[in-house]
C-alpha cells in the first residue's frame, strides 16, 4: 500500500484521479483530515467536520469477478465489517453502501470506475462520521457519528488503519473466492432485505418489498402487483416506504 497524507484538499477521490494520469494508484490510499468539498454516490455533497471526520480514497484494479456494481457492494461490506470491530456497535448496509447505526447514517460510499493507462481503475470514496457531536440542520434527521451512537469518542486514525486494512482484505477475497461468499456476508448485514422500500429512479417512485440481491449487486424489488423488478446500483436512491432509513439488525 502507499499512502499519500494531504494537510487539506478539496477531494480525496478527485486527488486520487488526477494522480493516475501519472502513476499507476493500484493500492494507492489518499486521505485528509481537512477535505473541503467532498462528495458522495451521485455527486452528492459530503459535510466534512475537519478531524471529527476520516475522508479517505482508496485506488484498486478490478479482480476478474469485480464489475462495477459488486465492488461498490464489497467496499460497503469491507467498511462495515471494520466499523463493527472497533467499536463493538452494530453497523448494518443500506443498499448499496451506506454504513447505517441504529437508524442513522455514519459512512457514505462512493464507487467510481475509471480508464487511466495503467487500465481500467476503481477509485473508492469513504466518508466515515467519527467524532461529530452535531450536523447542519439539513442532514441531522439522516446523519449520526459513531460518538453520538456509542457516547465516546474514537481514534480517528486507528478506525482509518482499520478500514484500510479491511478494504484490501475484502478485496483479496474477491480475487481469490469470487464474489459469492462477500454477497452472502453482505446479506447478513443488509437493513433492507424483507423490507418495503421506495426506490426512486429518474421520475420513477417505486414500492414494494426488497425480496434478494442478485449475483451482480442489483436488488430485486417485488411490486404492489406482484411483478418484480431489478435495479442496479448507481441508479437508485432507497428509502423507506415513510421516506425514513430502517434501523440495523434485521
Amino acid at each position: 500500500m502507499n499512502f499519500i497524507h494531504l494537510p487539506e484538499t478539496a477531494s480525496t477521490n478527485t486527488h486520487l484521479k488526477e494522480i493516475s494520469a501519472s502513476c499507476d494508484i493500484h493500492g494507492t490510499v489518499v486521505y485528509t483530515w481537512n477535505q473541503l468539498s467532498g462528495y458522495g454516490r451521485h455527486g452528492r455533497y459530503w459535510h466534512s467536520d475537519g478531524a471529527k471526520n476520516i475522508a479517505v480514497s482508496v485506488g484498486l484494479k478490478p479482480s476478474p469477478d469485480a464489475e462495477f456494481a459488486p465492488m461498490s457492494i464489497v467496499a460497503g461490506f469491507a467498511v462495515a465489517q471494520a466499523i463493527s470491530a472497533f467499536t463493538k456497535l452494530d453497523a448494518g448496509l443500506k443498499w448499496p453502501n451506506d454504513v447505517m447505526v441504529d437508524g442513522g447514517k455514519v459512512c457514505g460510499i462512493s464507487c467510481e470506475r475509471i480508464s487511466t493507462r495503467f487500465g481500467p481503475r476503481f477509485v473508492i470514496g469513504i466518508g466515515i462520521n467519527v467524532n461529530n457531536s452535531q450536523f447542519p440542520n439539513e442532514l441531522t434527521a439522516i446523519a449520526t457519528s459513531l460518538l453520538l451512537k456509542s457516547g465516546q469518542k474514537w481514534d480517528a486514525e486507528l478506525l482509518l488503519s482499520d478500514v484500510v486494512n479491511s478494504m484490501f482484505v475484502s478485496y483479496e477475497r474477491l480475487c481469490t473466492e469470487g464474489f459469492a461468499p462477500i454477497l452472502a456476508d453482505y446479506k447478513r448485514l443488509c437493513v433492507n432485505l424483507g423490507r418495503v422500500c421506495v426506490v426512486l429512479s429518474g421520475d420513477r417512485r417505486v414500492s414494494g418489498i426488497v425480496t434478494d440481491i442478485d449475483d451482480t449487486g442489483c436488488i430485486i424489488l417485488q411490486k404492489e402487483c406482484g411483478a418484480t423488478e431489478i435495479f442496479a446500483s448507481g441508479e437508485v436512491s432507497l428509502r423507506s416506504a415513510d421516506g425514513g432509513f430502517y434501523a440495523t439488525g434485521c
